[in-house]
């Protein structure tokens, strides 16, 4: 077994230490795709240990890039790196403090095609809060890790962005963890006027 993270970044310096101190202990390896960073962003996860994919934005986008060229490419990376299992958090998001010491364990035990879903938990304009209401910021589930399947493949080659998670993207394999157990903390929403200026570009 080995534990891969897939992580596509861009001008994410302000949340990367917390990222890696989170998911380092969880994975074997971290395989990055830096999408145009004007940043510190490649530098913190150069000095890291992230094996840095070469990609060439330029070009992709003049082949009609989007989102689902950076997830195939790092799934195709993870594997070719002797990946087994793969972690595809974000950049601003972490699992949560109680999940850390079990996940090898946890992650370990999944079979072939099975996916670990959780709870996405939006921290709202602070760290120590978190919506819970009837909002679409709420109650969201995603499948976070993946224990990859010959036949897995990004299916979603016709959206630009938003694009799934994991390979294989079927909810019928999702393994729902219990919040007592485990979730996923999105930092996002936290600091809140960079969210809305995000929201603006888009």
């Amino acid at each position: 077994m080995k534990i891969v993270a897939l992580l596509p970044f861009k001008n994410e310096e302000w949340i990367l230490p917390t990222y890696l101190s989170n998911v380092l202990p969880v994975v074997d390896e971290i395989i990055g795709i830096d999408d145009g960073s004007t940043d510190n962003s490649r530098k913190i996860m150069e000095d890291a240990g992230v094996k840095l994919i070469d990609y060439n934005k330029t070009e992709n986008i003049k082949a009609g890039w989007h989102e689902y060229t950076i997830r195939s490419r790092l799934h195709e990376a993870g594997r070719e790196s002797g990946g087994t299992h793969f972690v595809c958090l974000d950049a601003d998001e972490t699992f949560t403090s109680n999940f850390v010491p079990h996940a090898r364990e946890i992650i370990s035990s999944l079979e072939p095609g099975q996916k670990l879903a959780m709870q996405w938990l939006a921290l709202w304009k602070s760290y120590k809060h978190y919506r819970h209401d009837e909002t679409v910021w709420s109650n969201n589930w995603k499948d976070f890790v993946v224990a990859d399947h010959q036949d897995f493949r990004h299916d979603d080659s016709n959206k630009w962005m938003h694009v799934g998670r994991t390979p294989g993207n079927q909810n019928n394999t999702w393994l729902r963890m219990p919040n007592e157990h485990g979730a996923v903390l999105h930092y996002q929403f936290s600091v809140y006027n960079n969210f809305q200026l995000k929201q603006s570009w888009l």
